[in-house]
């Protein structure tokens, strides 16, 4: 049996299981490179499973965090502000509790599901989505406030601009219904 597999492995230019075993997973080739494939695909299924968030979703939420940080920073440079391990540790503080917001109604949702407990698997996915949707909403408010600060202008400029216009949408609609 041996030689039939060898053979076979011959027949493929693999000189030996080794060989083989090399081209099935080639990151081993490379220091640490298995691991950390490993601690990432890791990371990927308790992102989803905690959070209810694919990857992709999850990378874009941590680099709003990472854009509000950064943006708030230049904005304190800007504003002359001193730069203080406070600040970031608030920040920390914030993007723990808007992960908490996240994962907790998911996790229960999940359970609830799971129980068949329709009531309560609705309630908290509606909070999941709810808070989700929210604290994007935070973020980009933040954001936009700091790039406003950035630019020379008020921190609620395009903020104030954003509610005239909705505002400007929603009465015009309003006058041509009557």
């Amino acid at each position: 049996m041996k030689n039939f597999f060898d053979r076979l492995l011959l027949s493929f230019d693999y000189g030996s299981f080794g060989e083989f075993a090399f081209s099935l997973n080639p990151s081993s080739k490379y220091l640490h490179a298995t691991t950390t494939g490993g601690i990432l695909s890791a990371i990927a299924v308790i992102v989803n499973r905690l959070f209810g968030l694919d990857e992709f979703a999850f990378y874009v939420l941590l680099s709003g965090f990472v854009i509000e940080l950064g943006s708030g920073l230049i904005a304190s440079i800007i504003k002359r502000e001193p730069i203080e391990s406070f600040k970031v540790t608030r920040f920390s503080i914030k993007a723990v509790c808007y992960l908490l917001l996240i994962a907790l109604p998911y996790v229960f949702s999940v359970n609830f599901e799971a129980q068949g407990k329709v009531a309560a698997t609705t309630v908290f996915d509606w909070l999941y989505l709810f808070f989700l949707c929210q604290i994007v909403w935070e973020l980009l408010i933040s954001i936009v406030e700091n790039v406003a600060v950035i630019v020379g202008k008020d921190k609620t400029h395009w903020i104030k601009k954003l509610q005239d216009k909705l505002l400007d949408l929603f009465t015009s609609n309003r006058d041509e219904n009557n």
